[in-house]
């Protein structure tokens, strides 16, 4: 609409109507925060899992090596002896292997709720963060709401909106993947 202006205030109004539609449900909201609870308990259990696998690898590896040292005790040839220590030698450098995976498995370090709650937080409402005025969390609710940039006409209001994965499976009251009553509408 060459020529044509619109209303910083209209355009302002329908962008925060437009937040406020894709902003899920706390029953849908409630729904993803046990299923995120159930995966970080999930994932902390194969942590528990995986250091008792270590923890068991590392005392079979004692074994072995206490076993191989009594036998080089024993051993009269030297080639055989030699045969010994390399093979005591190998398995020091898997038990300083599993220990060094015992030390750092790989964790972020980082809480569930540090993880979790900020993110659970945003996707319940990036209108109120929008709506903080601040140019900065306004570019990120930009950057983390929508995947492209979004087109405003004069009277259809914003098209082509394209919502980023969270949004699209959280699914606010006018999302069409989780209408119909399935998201459980407050």
């Amino acid at each position: 609409m060459f020529g044509k202006s619109i209303r910083k205030d209209k355009i302002e109004a329908d962008f925060e109507a437009l937040l406020r539609d894709i902003q899920p449900s706390r029953g849908t909201l409630g729904m993803a925060k046990v299923m995120f609870r159930h995966c970080w308990d999930m994932l902390e259990e194969q942590a528990q899992s995986f250091n008792q696998d270590v923890k068991g690898r590392i005392k079979k590896t004692d074994k072995e090596i206490a076993a191989v040292v009594d036998m080089a005790v024993n051993a009269s040839s030297s080639v055989v002896l030699s045969a010994y220590e390399k093979k005591i030698e190998n398995l020091q450098n898997e038990k300083l292997i599993l220990q060094e995976k015992l030390q750092n498995p790989g964790k972020s370090g980082h809480s569930y709720s540090e993880l979790f709650e900020l993110s659970l937080k945003f996707l319940s409402s990036p209108c109120k963060i929008w709506q903080s005025g601040r140019l900065d969390l306004q570019k990120t609710v930009l950057r983390l709401v929508f995947t492209e940039p979004i087109h405003y006409c004069k009277e259809e209001g914003f098209l082509n909106t394209n919502f980023s994965m969270p949004f699209n499976m959280l699914g606010g009251k006018n999302m069409p993947i989780l209408q119909n009553g399935a998201a459980g509408e407050d």
